[in-house]
């Protein structure tokens, strides 16, 4: 079942919407990145120096995470939209809107593959009720 019914392309139809919905990402993982990341990195080495260094390495990979989410739902702002990997993870992230039980980790799906459940493509079924991002 499909989280949402209309269109799965857009929320936000302005820069400024889809500003703020990076930065609303942002802060709500920010959280779990504190609370399962720094913070035991922190309190196992009680070295200031790598903890410092495990904050810079998951903002990066938050923005990197991010960056690459809101390319597929806000097409047309990013340049990365121009790989072959990117176009790979945005058919795999539209099966994900499609089947909410699939390619949860669409950024690195190994482990979707070694869990079972990453799907290369969609059913004949699915493919009729939602050929695309676009069509409801």
């Amino acid at each position: 079942m499909p989280l949402w019914t209309g269109r799965l392309d857009r929320v936000a139809t302005s820069r400024l919407a889809w500003a703020v919905t990076v930065a609303a990402h942002l802060a709500f993982y920010s959280v779990f990145a504190v609370v399962l990341v720094v913070l035991p990195a922190w309190l196992w080495s009680g070295n200031a120096a790598f903890a410092w260094s495990v904050t810079a390495t998951s903002v990066v990979v938050l923005l990197l995470f991010i960056h690459a989410h809101d390319a597929m739902h806000y097409p047309g702002l990013s340049p990365v939209e121009r790989f072959g990997f990117f176009r790979w993870l945005d058919h795999q992230h539209y099966i994900r809107h499609v089947d909410t039980g699939a390619n949860t980790n669409f950024l690195l799906p190994l482990g979707d593959l070694l869990l079972g459940t990453l799907r290369r493509e969609l059913k004949h079924e699915e493919l009729c009720r939602w050929p695309s991002y676009e069509e409801p």
